[in-house]
């Protein structure tokens, strides 16, 4: 797991609050708590509605960053409870260099 280095940059609706979605945010220190075997991840970085498909980065090596995952939506359960959904970037990004 990747625990308190991930970022989450994207367009949410609450952001910036003036003219909310028109202006990039930045969650930082979030993390990815749970990742599965098929490329689905759990992540508790901030995110509202329009924040889909932003990236998940973490910063590895010295000044190295990489993207680990995409935020793809969230998921509200009966008692309240929010959980962040994402995918894995290295389950997916050796086929989308194939595609270019």
């Amino acid at each position: 797991m990747v625990r308190g280095k991930v970022r989450l940059a994207g367009y949410s609706s609450d952001f910036p609050e003036s003219d909310p979605g028109l202006s990039p945010g930045l969650h930082d220190r979030c993390s990815i708590v749970n990742a599965f075997d098929d490329g689905r991840i759990i992540h508790n970085c901030d995110t509202n509605s329009g924040a889909s498909g932003s990236a998940l980065f973490a910063r590895f090596e010295g000044d190295k960053y990489r993207v680990v995952g995409l935020h793809a939506g969230w998921i509200r359960f009966s008692n309240g409870r929010v959980v962040n959904r994402g995918v894995q970037v290295s389950k997916w990004s050796r086929e989308a260099r194939e595609m270019r």
